[in-house]
């Protein structure tokens, strides 16, 4: 059955694809806008029943790339009217969606499929029949309304539309992604479902991206993406940001384990279990590897950082290899020692052991950097500033989050950079999740700060060559 049904969808593929690089282009747009749009709905729970259609929800991209394929059963000769707007030309469109059914029941025999590949491509019969439907019930061809409307008509409706608004066509300019969305959310609730706008709207930042790698002919990276999302561990990047140039300034860098039960976690989860169980050295190992393979990847595609910053557990350090294993790792692979930020979180320093000290000053000495972070958030051991010879503080986002409004928080603010300045150190603020916050720190003397506001942790493959973005303004 499985055999049959990768048959069906090699045909159906083939289909699209003698329809021209611009279907194709099209059709792959729209799958990826719904992969984001699906991951949103699953990661922000935006249904309540949405671990019980995770399932079908996971389905629905793939069934999107389908949804135009009745177009293949319309004249090109149609494209070229002096006048799409006429009665006449605008029943000749409509009629893709008929057409589109036709295609598929004429490809695809759903008698000979299971029961579960007969409901995957059921999605696709939705995708094509409801993709034009509106959620208030003036769509075509059968004028559904609300959640008539099945899940994978509603999410791709909303994908290609916007695909349709970022497109230029004989008859219109491309919109930009941010007024694209925004004409999307003018239609919220009317045309659109509206958590499903909701969805795209938390997506924004994923689709400029997957837009970015399409303009730049990754498409192969991104199809990498979908048939890897899933992989167990991979290495995550989130933008530690320059507010007085606007620009991205440097990375900090965490190993990502993914679960199909749990989704996502991070270090603050598994690095406890991790040294519980005594599996520190192989995952730091690890990570630090991966960061020397992409920091060439890096380097090689022109993305602009200062540094990478990667916090390494106090555990790993009282081994009495570790210094020269991280060493040899990055010396491996060419890696600039200088371009690398250790992280310690302060709540590991009161107990900090000489092993532990002797592997810092042996990295400091080969011109990798220390940080203190998450400073603030324990009883700040201020007298361990001397012993590590830090370079960098780090500080807890119980500062941010405290930084508008509480003048005494302020106060300790400035004292803070008052003391990173005499001692020669950088210091970021981390957590910065608004405007006003950004403000207030900027005021106060910081310069790096990351949080919400700059954006969240992406894939390697997802950072840009282009420094000069227009983050946070």
């Amino acid at each position: 059955m499985a055999n049959l049904k990768a048959q069906y969808i090699a045909e159906l593929k083939k289909i699209i694809n003698d329809m021209g690089k611009e279907q194709v282009l099209h059709a792959k747009k729209v799958k990826l806008f719904c992969d984001v749009i699906v991951n949103k709905i699953i990661e922000a729970k935006l249904f309540d029943n949405v671990d019980i259609i995770k399932e079908t929800l996971l389905s629905i991209p793939n069934a999107a790339y389908f949804h135009d394929i009745g177009k293949s059963q319309i004249s090109q000769d149609y494209y070229f009217e002096p006048d799409l707007r006429t009665e006449v030309a605008k029943a000749i469109y409509r009629s893709h969606v008929s057409k589109g059914f036709d295609v598929f029941d004429g490809t695809v025999d759903l008698l000979e499929l299971n029961g579960k590949a007969v409901e995957e491509m059921s999605q696709i019969i939705s995708a094509i029949l409801e993709h034009h439907e509106r959620f208030d019930g003036r769509g075509f061809p059968n004028g559904l309304k609300g959640k008539e409307i099945s899940l994978a008509g509603r999410i791709t409706a909303v994908a290609d539309q916007l695909d349709n608004y970022l497109t230029s066509t004989k008859e219109k300019e491309a919109m930009s992604l941010d007024l694209a969305i925004d004409r999307i959310q003018m239609h919220k609730g009317s045309r659109f479902d509206p958590l499903i706008v909701d969805a795209l709207v938390f997506g924004r930042e994923d689709i400029e991206d997957k837009l970015y790698l399409l303009e730049n002919d990754s498409l192969t990276d991104i199809q990498m993406d979908e048939d890897s999302k899933n992989r167990p561990m991979e290495l995550m990047y989130r933008p530690i940001f320059n507010t007085f140039t606007r620009q991205i300034y440097s990375y900090k860098v965490s190993l990502r384990l993914y679960d199909k039960q749990y989704g996502t976690i991070y270090k603050p989860v598994y690095g406890p279990v991790a040294e519980k169980y005594d599996l520190i050295k192989e995952i730091t190992e690890y990570e630090f590897t991966e960061l020397a393979k992409n920091y060439l990847k890096l380097i090689k595609r022109g993305v602009v950082f200062e540094k990478l910053y990667v916090e390494v557990s106090t555990k790993y350090l009282s081994k009495k290899y570790a210094a020269e294993t991280l060493m040899h790792i990055l010396d491996t692979y060419s890696v600039n020692p200088t371009k690398i930020v250790i992280e310690i979180s302060e709540s590991m320093i009161a107990g900090l052991r000489i092993r532990v000290l002797e592997n810092i000053d042996t990295l400091r000495r080969r011109g990798i950097g220390i940080a203190i972070y998450d400073f603030g958030s324990e009883y700040s051991t201020l007298s361990k500033l001397a012993d590590l010879n830090a370079t960098e503080m780090v500080l807890s986002q119980d500062f941010t989050s405290q930084s508008v409004d509480n003048r005494e928080m302020r106060e300790i603010i400035k004292s803070l950079v008052t003391l990173t300045n005499t001692l020669k150190m950088s210091i970021c603020a981390t957590g910065v999740n608004t405007k006003a916050e950004e403000q207030a720190l900027k005021e106060l003397g910081i310069r790096m700060m990351s949080g919400s506001f700059y954006g969240n942790y992406k894939k390697e493959r997802y950072l840009r060559a282009d420094a000069k973005l227009k983050v946070g303004v």
